[in-house]
C-alpha cells in the first residue's frame, strides 16, 4: 500500500491528465435545474376557478365576488416566489386571503 491513493492511484493521476486537457469534459455539477411546467396546468383550469368561486361564497359577507378574486390574485402575485403555482398554493393563498378580508376573524371551519 505504498501508493499515495490505494488501488486508484492511477485512475486518478489519468483523471487529472484528462482534466488538464479536456476541461470540457469535467464541468462542474449545475447547481440549479428548472423545469418550465406553464402547459400541464391548464386542463386543471376549471377545477381551479371552481375551488375560486367557493372560496367567493365562503367569503360573501366580506365583499363582491370581483372583490375577493382581485385580492386572491393580489395574493398569489405576492407570493409567487414563494409557493409557485399548483393546488398547494393555491390553498395557502386562499387562506391568506380569508385571513386579511376578514381581518383574521375566518373560522377554520369556513376555510375549506
Amino acid at each position: 500500500m505504498g501508493r499515495k491513493f490505494g488501488t486508484f492511484g492511477p485512475w486518478l493521476a489519468r483523471c487529472g491528465r484528462l482534466a488538464r486537457s479536456r476541461p470540457c469534459l469535467f464541468r462542474p455539477r449545475p447547481q440549479l435545474i428548472a423545469f418550465d411546467a406553464a402547459d400541464p396546468p391548464w386542463p386543471n383550469q376549471p377545477y381551479f376557478d371552481h375551488v375560486e368561486t367557493q372560496l367567493a361564497a365562503i367569503l360573501a359577507r366580506c365583499g363582491a365576488a370581483d372583490a375577493i378574486g382581485a385580492q386572491l390574485y393580489a395574493v398569489q402575485r405576492a407570493n409567487l416566489h414563494l409557493f409557485g403555482y399548483g393546488a398547494k398554493s393555491l390553498m395557502l393563498n386562499m387562506i391568506e386571503t380569508a385571513i386579511q378580508l376578514t381581518d383574521g376573524a375566518v373560522t377554520g371551519r369556513e376555510i375549506p
